[in-house]
C-alpha cells in the first residue's frame, strides 16, 4: 500500500485497509516513503527496488495505492518493465500543477508523459481507480484523466474528498470490496498487496 505526499503507512485508511488484508491471510506491505523532505521518483524507487530484491515485488503483485502514490507506481512500472497484477488508484493522478511551488516541485518526477503511459498499460493486469467529485486537492478533470489513461475502471464518490481523514477516511470498506470482487477473487490468497 503506497502512500501520497507527505503521507505515511500510519494515517487514513491505509492502517485499517492492511489489517483488513491480514486477517484474511493476505501478505500486505506499507513501505514508509520519504516525504517531503527526500521526495522524488528516484528514492522513491530505490526504495521499492528493495522490495522487488527481497522478493516482495512481482508479477503477482497488486498496489493500492493513495494520490501521487498512484503516479509513482505507474511511472515505477513503466521504469523498470515490472509487470504487476494490478493497482486500485485512490485520488490518483499526474501532470497536476496546483500553483503551490512546494507542492509540484515535490510531485513533478513522478509525473508520466503520454508515451510513459502508453508503455505502462499493457504491464498492469486490473486497474481500478476511487476519484471523488469533491477532492480539495486535484480537479475532477485530472483524475479521471489518469483513470483513462491507465484504461482503469471507475468508482466515483460524490463527496470522498481526497479519500483521507480530513474526509473521514479512516475505514475505506468500499476499496476492500473491490479487491474481494470478481476480478481479484482469485487473487486475494495467492497476490502481494503492497
Amino acid at each position: 500500500i503506497v502512500h501520497g505526499l507527505d503521507g505515511r503507512p500510519s494515517e487514513n485508511w491505509i492502517p485499517w485497509l492492511e489489517g483488513q488484508l491480514l486477517a484474511n491471510g493476505v501478505r500486505c506491505y506499507t513501505p514508509h516513503f520519504p516525504t517531503p523532505f527526500g521526495q522524488s521518483f528516484d528514492n522513491w524507487a530505490r526504495l521499492l527496488d528493495s522490495y522487488r530484491a527481497a522478493g516482495l515485488v512481482d508479477g503477482e503483485s497488486i498496489f493500492v495505492a493513495h494520490s501521487i502514490g498512484a503516479a509513482f507506481v505507474a511511472k515505477y512500472v513503466q521504469a523498470r518493465s515490472c509487470p504487476i497484477a494490478g493497482l486500485v488508484s485512490v485520488s490518483g493522478f499526474s501532470d497536476f500543477y496546483s500553483g503551490m511551488k512546494e507542492f509540484d516541485e515535490l510531485n513533478e518526477s513522478f509525473f508520466l508523459t503520454a508515451e510513459e503511459f502508453s508503455e505502462v498499460r499493457p504491464l498492469i493486469g486490473h486497474v481500478d481507480s476511487f476519484l471523488s467529485e469533491n477532492d480539495p486537492h486535484v480537479p475532477l478533470q485530472k483524475l479521471v484523466e489518469f483513470r483513462t489513461l491507465l484504461d482503469g475502471k471507475e468508482h466515483r464518490v460524490v463527496d470522498g474528498g481526497h479519500f483521507n481523514a480530513a474526509a473521514g477516511y479512516r475505514a475505506f470498506p468500499a476499496l476492500l470490496e473491490v479487491l474481494r470482487s470478481e476480478e481479484h477473487t482469485s487473487e486475494l490468497q495467492s497476490r502481494q498487496y503492497l
